[in-house]
């Protein structure tokens, strides 16, 4: 009975799959050629190749987590029960 008591915390311990929507979006690519005084728009001094603009969406992968509780002894029994009459009458 022990096993069948619910942790604390179970969603967070869940180990989630996810994959990331988009990996090869052109607008993450940048192409920086700077030579003498160019000003190119958007770009300072800073290295624009560090860290893209914008953090990259995840889907996460939800799987479906069985919710049904196991039979109790007593339920398999008169579940058997009642399966061997149906498999009787079905031979008469």
């Amino acid at each position: 009975m022990g096993k069948m008591r619910k942790k604390h915390n179970w969603k967070a311990r869940q180990q989630v799959k996810s994959t990331e929507d988009n990996p090869s979006d052109p607008k993450q690519q940048v192409q920086v050629e700077i030579e003498g005084a160019e000003q190119i728009k958007g770009l300072d001094k800073s290295n624009a190749l560090v860290l893209p603009s914008k953090k990259g969406k995840k889907k996460t992968i939800h799987e479906n987590v069985s919710t049904k509780k196991p039979l109790s002894r007593k339920q398999k029994k008169a579940l058997q029960k009642v399966l061997e009459q149906k498999e009787k009458k079905s031979q008469v």
